[in-house]
């Protein structure tokens, strides 16, 4: 299923799991993506392309950008982005993840 798609009409897209830790004060970082044990690895990287997937369906922002990338690639871009930030919360780099892939696309559609 591409990353913005989802069941029933868009913007009906169901929000991830409840993970409101992600953006809790002292919540997940963007160290513990780095640094993950082997079961929170695997839980943050099924909440990433939830919440991406959310983030574009639920808001209808970019739907185009939806199927531009990956999980693989998204993951490589999150390794990128938490080593230059490890101690911003990985919800910023979800978001920050959005609008590069927004921005990526514009600038192809050029």
């Amino acid at each position: 299923m591409p990353i913005g798609s989802s069941s029933g009409a868009p913007g009906n897209a169901a929000a991830p799991p409840s993970d409101d830790v992600i953006f809790a004060y002292g919540g997940v970082t963007c160290l513990d993506w780095a640094h993950p044990t082997k079961f929170i690895g695997d839980r943050l990287r099924d909440w990433l392309v939830a919440d991406l997937r959310h983030q574009i369906a639920a808001s209808r922002y970019r739907p185009e950008i939806a199927a531009a990338e990956t999980p693989a690639q998204m993951f490589a871009w999150t390794d990128g982005y938490c080593r230059q930030h490890p101690l911003r919360g990985l919800g910023v780099a979800a978001v920050e993840l959005v609008n590069a892939l927004a921005a990526d696309w514009e600038e192809k559609r050029r």
